[in-house]
């Protein structure tokens, strides 16, 4: 996708035609990640979504379709986590709230199960800080 800066994910939509492109932010900027759509195959971008997470790394989509994102959040561990993107408007105009699901420092990927699990990888801290992690998250997702 020409002019795509810091594309650091990409999920196909359960809603085709669409692709979910996740932006990481710029750490010097103060503006957060973002989240393009984009209609296959012509690769025009339909929708453009500025989100409030520091460093994106990651996007899933939960079997019932909802869309989650980690939030990295280098420069601010207490940030980083699981996060459900969930649609709103502003000013008659679309955006999207993050609503966090779950606290975990520097996560890394994540993947949902057909059953509805969702497992996330993080880098490890203390004991584990050479071999990371591998978290197992259940809920109604």
């Amino acid at each position: 996708l020409a002019g795509a800066v810091r594309a650091v994910a990409i999920i196909p939509s359960p809603r085709p035609p669409f692709v979910v492109l996740g932006h990481s932010s710029r750490h010097e900027s103060a503006e957060g990640s973002t989240l393009t759509f984009i209609v296959q195959p012509t690769r025009e971008v339909a929708l453009r979504l500025q989100t409030d997470l520091h460093d994106l790394v990651a996007l899933a989509y939960s079997p019932s379709g909802q869309l989650y994102a980690a939030d990295f959040a280098a420069n601010d561990v207490v940030a980083g986590g699981i996060y459900r993107i969930d649609d709103a408007r502003a000013d008659g105009r679309q955006t999207c709230r993050s609503v966090k699901i779950a606290s975990i420092t520097h996560p890394l990927a994540m993947a949902f199960t057909p059953d509805g699990h969702l497992y996330v990888t993080a880098f490890g801290e203390g004991e584990n800080a050479k071999q990371g992690s591998l978290l197992k998250i259940t809920g109604d997702f």
